[in-house]
């Protein structure tokens, strides 16, 4: 049988650094087998999707646990905790990152604001996990998106991003617009998208509302109500998790100090912040240090 004409599946076993990497995008087939740790917990603005191929997987998303197994996929919103190991003796699952500056290529200035909160924002009541079902289209172009990146060739850059972005579609079909983004103005929707990015850039500073508001050129009682009604959340307790994600991260994958850690999240006060960390991830900071020393 002549290689092109193998399954897509055999592709992905046999073949080896299939991968792109541009500004905006990265690509590539990540194979695990039990001599391999998974990556340590970690950060990014990007937002990644995993799809599986081979073997059942275990990912860790803002702490929250998704089994996985073949065709199935998961959505890490932009700025959230995760991590990702394998279940069994060996596993394949593709990875595609895109910064929210791709979508902004694609994407009409009305609309954009919207999408980019759709897949920055997390929530228990946010869709992160699609089924074999439901990845059926998501899997069809993640086959394709390999095939270009492997034979390349006249037209691959173009038909590299057609891919993405179509994985993009899907999965911001699925997801919907968060909250009440749809009644709101682009200008709104915007601005409050800008304060999510202040506040993910700027979290170890002394950040205020008053800061925030100021920063996108609202009242801080309209933009207090509007971050609400949009994010889901108080500016305190999404800045909050985000400190705390990070404080997280430090714990689970390094070994310094807890009121160090305390200190560059932002907080200023060692008592309030381990209250915190334990009404957000259910364990102390200790705890979360020694579960990461293990």
């Amino acid at each position: 049988m002549d290689a092109d004409e193998r399954t897509s599946k055999e592709y992905y076993v046999e073949e080896e650094n299939v991968a792109i990497k541009s500004s905006l995008i990265e690509y590539f087939v990540q194979k695990f087998d039990r001599s391999k740790r998974g990556p340590a917990p970690h950060i990014h603005p990007a937002v990644e999707i995993l799809h599986i191929k081979e073997g059942r997987f275990e990912v860790w998303v803002d702490e929250k646990k998704y089994e996985l197994s073949p065709g199935e996929t998961v959505l890490i919103r932009s700025n959230a905790i995760h991590r990702t190991d394998a279940i069994g003796e060996s596993g394949v699952y593709l990875v595609l990152k895109f910064k929210p500056d791709f979508l902004m290529q694609l994407a009409s200035s009305n609309r954009v604001s919207a999408y980019l909160l759709s897949l920055s924002l997390t929530g228990k009541e946010n869709k992160t996990v699609w089924d074999a079902g439901e990845s059926e289209k998501i899997s069809a172009v993640f086959d394709e998106l390999f095939r270009e990146s492997r034979i390349g060739g006249y037209g691959a850059d173009m038909a590299v991003k057609l891919c993405v972005g179509r994985i993009a579609l899907e999965i911001l079909r699925s997801v919907g617009a968060p909250g009440a983004a749809e009644r709101d103005s682009k200008n709104l929707l915007r601005r409050i998208y800008d304060a999510t990015v202040i506040i993910n850039a700027e979290y170890s500073q002394n950040l205020t509302l008053s800061d925030c508001a100021s920063r996108v050129f609202l009242s801080d009682s309209y933009f207090s109500r509007s971050f609400r009604r949009i994010t889901g959340k108080t500016f305190k307790e999404y800045l909050n998790q985000i400190r705390i994600n990070r404080a997280q991260m430090m714990l689970l994958s390094g070994d310094m100090p807890i009121t160090r850690v305390c200190a560059d999240c932002g907080f200023n006060n060692l008592a309030y912040f381990c209250a915190v960390y334990r009404r957000l991830k259910g364990v102390t900071p200790g705890e979360d240090r020694n579960r990461g020393l293990a």
